[in-house]
């Protein structure tokens, strides 16, 4: 039998037949516990023409749809304040968003519910009988999220409202204002993607997991950043002197000093953001007098005889900048610390292993016989049984109980037992909360025995050794493992 995964680990392919058998209804409000009481959510569209965010779809010629409010139009306004249909199932609503658990919210994680798979897309295109790509954004089900945030519809619709809840689903990184593009996240020794596994907030400094596979995996996720200090906004001081002297109402002589410093928080300062200590001084000079004797030369030039009096007016202004560095800084700067640069390649992830295939120009052996073949389950005669997984924490009873037939002793033995870090690294401090535990990848290897995969008929189980453990009605039991990667 050849099985297929319903969703692969490694890439998303919209064009796969399994992308149209995924949830796209399903929207995560980042928090846990969600109380009914206060909770307000309305879906809104933002018209091209005003501008303005409006409740309802401005469908030209069509009142029977721009007169009903967007969350009516999508069946999350069925119910009065008691709960009920009114007129015989009809959509007549109180205009409030239905809080029913497991239809339209799931209050514990924090998820709202569309009550149609496309409610954007398939749905708004035959209530307004028309794809008209003003109202139906298909490519958000028919393209992967980056290509889908390009399109003109993907700021039209918003869900807004307010909520309470006891928990919210971010990391903190201990650091705030932190620079873009410096935090790396890895799960299980994997790095993980920004924007498809997990997002920043930058300015607050919070790791938010989005990839529901690595949320329920109860792998340990280890996020690292890069020294903020550097980009920290600098104390910055400003200082002025100016004095004046009038000597008489006609000449007056003043003199300004200024400097601008900056202090770092820190002596380690990148190239071109050094710290500064600036002086600049300058002189001024103003005067301004009549000169009679200016008049009547001037009253000599034949045809002309002035009146007004003349005056001299004279200013005079210099500066001169004394550039400087703060001396916290010790006369240096870094181009480049490296401290970013050192590229991991774990052994532990199972999703990075793969079956080798048979070499097709050793085909003379009887081991290699048949090597080359397409999509034939034959190719794979002759491979012994060879598994490669992580052990479940649950099977220690981390993260909740531990599988029927699981004993503490059946799980402590080498093979199988958890992996303290001061077991490799015995030199090693560790600091209140950091994990103590390291995650194995572990290999199962029987060369005598091939993979044994069959349906069990009238259960619908079935019975693997694929993964390292035995599945059978009554529980799960461990198989004996080879080897351990810490």
């Amino acid at each position: 039998m050849v099985t297929k995964l319903l969703r692969p680990n490694n890439k998303v392919n919209v064009n796969s037949p399994m992308w149209q058998l995924m949830m796209k209804n399903i929207y995560s409000l980042d928090a846990n516990q969600v109380s009914q009481d206060g909770f307000i959510l309305n879906v809104l569209y933002r018209d091209p023409q005003s501008g303005g965010k409006v409740n309802y779809l401005p469908v030209n010629n069509m009142p029977q749809v721009s007169s009903v409010p967007l969350i009516k139009l999508l069946n999350w306004d069925r119910l009065n304040v008691n709960g009920d249909l009114q007129n015989n199932g009809s959509t007549t609503g109180d205009g409030i968003f239905d809080f029913v658990n497991g239809i339209t919210i799931r209050p514990e994680t924090g998820r709202v519910i569309f009550t149609k798979a496309q409610p954007f897309g398939n749905y708004i295109q035959s209530v307004i009988g028309s794809n008209d790509p003003q109202y139906v954004y298909s490519d958000l089900y028919s393209q992967q999220k980056q290509v889908a945030i390009s399109n003109n519809l993907a700021q039209r619709y918003t869900l807004e409202g307010r909520y309470k809840g006891t928990q919210g689903q971010g990391i903190s990184l201990g650091a705030v204002n932190v620079p873009q593009g410096s935090v790396k996240v890895s799960a299980n020794g994997v790095q993980l993607t920004e924007g498809i596994d997990y997002t920043v907030d930058y300015m607050l400094g919070t790791v938010t997991i989005i990839n529901e596979q690595v949320k329920q995996s109860g792998q340990a996720i280890n996020i690292s950043l890069e020294n903020q200090l550097t980009f920290n906004t600098q104390r910055k001081r400003f200082l002025g002197l100016n004095l004046e002297r009038r000597f008489n109402e006609n000449f007056i002589l003043g003199a300004t000093v200024v400097n601008y410093s900056e202090s770092p928080l820190t002596q380690k300062v990148s190239y071109g953001q050094e710290a500064v200590n600036n002086t600049m001084a300058g002189i001024n000079l103003m005067y301004n007098n009549q000169l009679p004797f200016l008049t009547r030369l001037t009253d000599k030039i034949p045809l002309v005889n002035t009146e007004a009096p003349s005056n001299l007016n004279f200013k005079m202004e210099a500066a001169y900048l004394l550039p400087g560095l703060n001396k916290g800084i010790n006369d240096q700067s870094y181009i480049d610390d490296f401290e970013q640069t050192t590229s991991k390649i774990t052994l532990k992830e199972p999703t990075a292993w793969s079956l080798a295939s048979k070499p097709e120009k050793n085909q003379n052996d009887p081991l290699f016989q048949g090597a080359g073949k397409n999509n034939d389950i034959t190719e794979g005669y002759g491979r012994g049984l060879l598994s490669w997984y992580n052990i479940d924490p649950r099977f220690w009873g981390v993260g909740g109980k531990a599988p029927t037939g699981i004993t503490p002793q059946s799980v402590s033995n080498h093979a199988s037992r958890r992996v303290q870090f001061s077991e490799i690294y015995n030199n090693r401090d560790f600091v209140a909360g950091e994990q103590t535990y390291t995650n194995t990848f572990d290999i199962s290897y029987y060369p005598t025995e091939k993979v044994a995969l069959q349906l069990k008929s009238g259960y619908g189980k079935y019975i693997s050794k694929m993964g390292g453990y035995h599945e059978t009605d009554y529980g799960f039991q461990l198989c004996e493992l080879e080897y351990r990667i810490c």
